[in-house]
């Protein structure tokens, strides 16, 4: 997990100069921490429903909910939950109201897994691991 982790927050780092974040679904505490340190210059909120951690940020939330104070706040939503959440077709559309304007959604996934076409929702990257994949997409404004 170490090696995805200094990976994705590489790539942000590398293609994007983000101000805060959004680790959803974080299941371990030293993932979360080494995120962070790979991204020092960005604010990072983590959400877990196992773990709370007000020292490193982390809110004891489900993230496939809808938050109010979570609305268009996020330059990046990383994720390697979302295939265990419940509805993820749902989740996803909650995630991008998540997103500020030009922000993207990273989420990774099984090597198998195909992500069907979500309006609003554009592919961008690929980052291949050996036994899972990071889908990095932005969300196309319609208007």
């Amino acid at each position: 997990m170490t090696e995805k982790i200094k990976t994705v927050a590489n790539y942000i780092a590398k293609r994007y100069e983000p101000m805060l974040g959004l680790f959803h679904g974080v299941r371990c505490e030293n993932d979360f921490i080494l995120f962070k340190k790979y991204l020092p210059n960005c604010a990072i909120v983590g959400t877990s429903d196992t773990i709370e951690s007000e020292a490193n940020n982390i809110l004891l939330r489900n993230c496939a909910l809808f938050y109010r104070d979570f609305v268009a706040r996020f330059d990046f939503i990383f994720s390697y939950v979302y295939m265990d959440v419940f509805l993820p077709d749902e989740t996803i559309y909650i995630w991008k109201n998540q997103i500020a304007e030009n922000g993207i959604i990273l989420l990774d996934v099984a090597k198998d897994f195909y992500l069907i076409e979500i309006e609003s929702i554009k592919i961008i990257d690929v980052l291949d691991f050996s036994n899972s994949k990071t889908i990095v997409t932005e969300v196309v404004n319609n208007a």
